[in-house]
């Protein structure tokens, strides 16, 4: 999928663009609950550009229709999106909107959404279990019709970020037959987007080398992760 991300920043020093450096270690998912005909990402686009958004503060990284996704603010920056003040929320997880104007296709919002968080998660080395709505941080509803089931569950959800994820990190050369079994799938398909094993050939024998390799690029992905926390 084509994601069609248009960059409109919010102004550098408008209020609701604090400018603070953020760790990117999570992703958090909402939806903008303005149901009005035309309210799609551009919309919001504009309006997080105005005074209303600047003086509430408030602002988000990313809108995603049924069409395009805008993105607000790089993602390395801080905002205003999550309701926990200075918590992980706001200063630590990258905020994306999903747009529920009635004259646009939810569905089609939400498989779009499902697509840019796979790409970020893999970009970012963000793990599935950071993915979080709006409501893990401050309690309120959001994003309220995924909550509700609507077109999918949360746990839909996830997996289909996890399968995009997949899509989108097939090793080159990799073989159809060269799946891993049924009970370790799970743990390969991690140890793979954490860069601990290069994803080829899950059923091979392995040389007293490639085990020191696989353990040292587990120790490394632990060092990452203390830095990052």
């Amino acid at each position: 999928m084509d994601l069609n991300i248009i960059k409109d920043f919010i102004p550098i020093g408008q209020r609701n663009r604090p400018g603070r450096v953020n760790p990117m270690l999570y992703v958090t998912i909402h939806e903008t609950a303005n149901t009005k005909k035309g309210a799609n990402a551009r919309a919001h686009a504009n309006y997080l550009k105005g005074s209303d958004a600047a003086n509430l503060p408030v602002s988000w990284h990313y809108t995603v229709d049924d069409a395009e996704i805008c993105q607000h603010l790089p993602e390395d920056e801080e905002a205003y999106h999550a309701g926990d003040g200075k918590g992980s929320g706001n200063c630590q997880s990258i905020g994306i909107e999903i747009a529920v104007n009635s004259d646009g296709n939810f569905q089609a919002a939400v498989e779009r959404t499902v697509e840019l968080v796979a790409d970020i998660c893999i970009r970012r080395n963000i793990p599935l279990e950071n993915v979080r709505q709006h409501y893990d941080w401050s309690g309120k509803n959001c994003p309220m019709n995924i909550r509700a089931g609507k077109p999918y569950s949360w746990k839909v959800f996830l997996e289909k970020v996890q399968a995009a994820i997949k899509a989108q990190t097939v090793p080159p050369g990799s073989l159809p037959d060269q799946e891993p079994s049924g009970w370790a799938k799970e743990a390969w398909e991690w140890a793979f987007i954490n860069k601990i094993t290069d994803g080829t050939n899950p059923k091979g024998t392995v040389t007293r080398e490639q085990v020191m390799q696989l353990l040292f690029n587990y120790r490394k992905y632990n060092v990452e992760k203390r830095e990052k926390a």
